[in-house]
């Protein structure tokens, strides 16, 4: 997988546990992990920079100073001895519709299905999910039941139905029951955990894989 700019900076400062804005003003102090920029502006880091901030946290918390720190950081990448990404799980690259009405949540959701290995499509609006995923064809789509006022429950059903693709619904409130009689094949209630997100993820993209190869046979 290349290392694009993906990670922005709300999700991996609760990832390093370390406030955002101390991630900006290291940032412009020491000018050596810069992050890229999407079209609105919005910091975006690649996994090599997480690695190295990462690299710098952990020796701040051993008792370094951050200069100290971006000292030994400089160093080793002018020796070509940067500190390694991690190695990427199984997403193997499958696409994530992520219909999400709340940014905050959009974020930390689409850190860890990217840092799973997963491509991840984000959308704010139950329209825009269904025509990017006439578009784009996602693996498996991940739907806020209150996306556009509520109407996350008919998306589960059109989703499902007319396209064929897996529903993991997600809400504030308990609505498993309506979420699996819409055709959603799973329900996980916020706020989200990243281990539970992802493993239903994986569980229902396997569910998938075993229905597609018992209808070869």
């Amino acid at each position: 997988m290349a290392d694009q700019p993906v990670y922005s900076i709300g999700p991996l400062a609760r990832m390093l546990g370390i406030p955002a804005a101390t991630l900006r003003t290291w940032e412009k102090r020491y000018d050596l992990v810069v992050p890229g920029r999407s079209p609105s502006g919005q910091r975006l880091y690649s996994r090599l920079q997480v690695a190295q901030l990462r690299f710098v946290v952990d020796q701040v918390a051993g008792g370094l100073s951050p200069a100290d720190a971006y000292r030994m950081l400089r160093e080793r990448m002018a020796s070509g001895g940067a500190p390694a990404t991690e190695a990427v799980p199984g997403g193997g690259g499958k696409l994530i519709l992520l219909a999400e009405r709340d940014p905050y949540a959009a974020e930390f959701s689409e850190f860890y299905l990217r840092r799973d290995g997963y491509g991840v499509l984000t959308t704010r609006s139950s329209e825009e999910a269904k025509a990017q995923t006439l578009r784009q064809r996602p693996h498996l789509a991940v739907v806020d039941l209150l996306i556009s006022g509520g109407r996350g429950l008919q998306l589960c059903a059109q989703l499902r139905d007319r396209l064929g693709i897996p529903v993991l619904a997600v809400s504030t409130f308990a609505q498993r029951e309506d979420a699996l009689a819409a055709g959603a094949g799973d329900f996980l209630r916020k706020p989200l955990s990243a281990q539970a997100l992802l493993l239903q993820v994986r569980g229902l993209l396997g569910r998938r894989a075993l229905q597609t190869a018992q209808a070869d046979r």
